[in-house]
């Protein structure tokens, strides 16, 4: 049997980390211990905004007013109403410098070591905002509203349990649910250039160094209540699990109207836990007693797995007082 033998971690903007990744008796790939999903972004349409850093939409919140009448008497029907949604979008810098000698000195040249900054950047800010985009601004204050800071707007089920993972049902779309780019749509990316990094503001000593501007402006658009369900309080605990009855109360949360469009149009997104907890319920309840198999639609809606939700929200607690529900999130 074998004998492996593993080094301490290396930074690969330092002399010693470019010689390791040089090294000629390498294999021919990299292997990672990170966590960096992006699954969500599979399966996400992603539209321009409507207005250069900011998103506006309507959305319709009374309907137009129709009535029976007896004949020579009149009626006054409403004109329905809507109220205007404008999304701040917030910029995803990926930009990066590394001390030119590095990449002069990187023993498969200069331009693959270069590639490897800007893949390894692009990897970065698509697990970071899609992380964001699913927590919210749980996840990072300075990031754009998310699924999860929606919770008090969208329709909601509290699976019963003391927090846990979160599932959510949702129609994918330019008008329900979707990704938004800022600025025309565009994720700029510079071409890679020298520039002088300063190293002491008194002196003016400096380095030259690779830079690439890289990143964009981001926002997530769910434009209306009903193109989202949540199910929230899913601790794994007996009777508060994802099964296949909680997925049909987040399903029976959308109107009639919107059914063909869940079915259609629509995912389900949920952690590998999530998923789990689903083939579990399965198993339990399969006549022959066999393992039931990794489940990767419900009533042919696909189920995405993304690592960018987390297992260990705090509960959530939703009280009624007269007209007022409150919800509030424990620790």
């Amino acid at each position: 049997m074998s004998n492996y033998t593993t080094g301490g971690a290396i930074a690969e903007n330092t002399i010693a980390g470019v010689l390791q990744i040089g090294d000629r008796n390498l294999a021919g790939f990299e292997a990672s211990e990170l966590v960096q999903p992006s699954q969500f972004y599979n399966v996400l349409p992603w539209f321009p905004a409507s207005n250069g850093t900011q998103h506006k939409w309507t959305v319709e919140t009374a309907a137009a007013g129709a009535a029976f009448r007896a004949v020579n008497n009149g009626v006054v029907n409403g004109a329905g109403s809507e109220k205007l949604v404008t999304a701040d979008m917030k910029y995803l810098d990926c930009s990066w410098k590394r001390d030119v000698m590095l990449g002069k000195g990187y023993n498969k040249g200069r331009g693959v070591y270069l590639e490897r900054q800007t893949m390894k950047a692009l990897n970065a800010g698509l697990t970071k905002s899609e992380q964001v985009l699913i927590q919210g601004t749980t996840y990072d204050a300075n990031g754009p509203d998310g699924l999860d800071d929606l919770v008090q707007a969208s329709m909601k089920l509290d699976a019963g349990g003391a927090g846990g993972t979160h599932v959510y049902m949702m129609i994918l779309g330019e008008e329900d649910v979707a990704g938004i780019l800022g600025n025309g749509g565009v994720f700029e990316a510079s071409e890679v250039s020298e520039v002088p990094v300063i190293t002491d503001a008194s002196t003016g000593a400096s380095y030259q160094a690779d830079s690439q501007g890289l990143g964009g402006y981001v926002c997530l658009q769910v434009a209306g209540k009903y193109s989202l369900a949540m199910a929230y309080n899913i601790d794994g605990t007996s009777g508060n699990v994802v099964d296949d009855n909680l997925l049909a109360d987040l399903y029976a949360k959308f109107p009639s109207d919107r059914l063909d469009a869940v079915r259609q149009r629509g995912c389900i997104l949920m952690s590998s836990t999530g998923l789990k907890q689903l083939r579990a319920s399965r198993t339990a309840t399969n006549p022959t007693g066999a393992p039931a198999p990794y489940p990767t639609d419900w009533m042919g809606i696909a189920i995405v797995i993304s690592d960018g939700i987390n297992n260990d929200y705090a509960n959530v607690t939703t009280t009624t007082t007269g007209a007022t529900t409150t919800t509030t999130t424990g620790e």
